[in-house]
């Protein structure tokens, strides 16, 4: 398995993750052009098998920047073998290296893979007013 960045140069996997997990053939190319979007990919040799993607935030009051993970996907012959982990790691890496002051993801209380996941990857979980949702926080250390 091998992780990517989606940049200009590689966006056939671009397409293939959109085309496998959001049934379109349609990828936004703009997507790409604003450096605050990020979106990463795992192959099984040239085959897309994972995609996370997420948005960097700038804070108002100039300090940090923040990411908020938007989705992460594993096709389901891929799943428990670690995929999310990995991909989360390279999401990840910029705020290990203190480039974020922290990072976080929503998901319904009803995803307990996902839950796991992000438990398993050092979130912290927070549950917000709405029982529904839960937020899942890193924190730069």
């Amino acid at each position: 398995m091998n992780i990517i960045k989606i940049t200009k140069e590689n966006i056939e996997y671009g397409r293939q993750s959109i085309e496998l997990f959001f049934n379109s053939k349609t990828f936004n190319q703009h997507f790409l052009d604003l450096p605050n979007n990020v979106m990463y990919v795992a192959l099984d040799e040239k085959k897309v098998i994972g995609m996370v993607y997420g948005y960097i935030f700038d804070r108002p009051d100039g300090s940090q920047k923040q990411l908020f993970i938007y989705s992460i996907d594993v096709l389901e012959a891929y799943r428990k073998q670690h995929v999310g982990t990995h991909l989360l790691k390279h999401i990840l890496k910029p705020l290990e290296e203190g480039q974020y002051r922290d990072a976080f993801v929503i998901t319904n209380h009803t995803n307990q893979a996902a839950m796991n996941l992000y438990l398993k990857a050092g979130a912290t979980q927070v549950t917000p007013h709405d029982d529904q949702d839960v937020l899942f926080v890193w924190k730069n250390q």
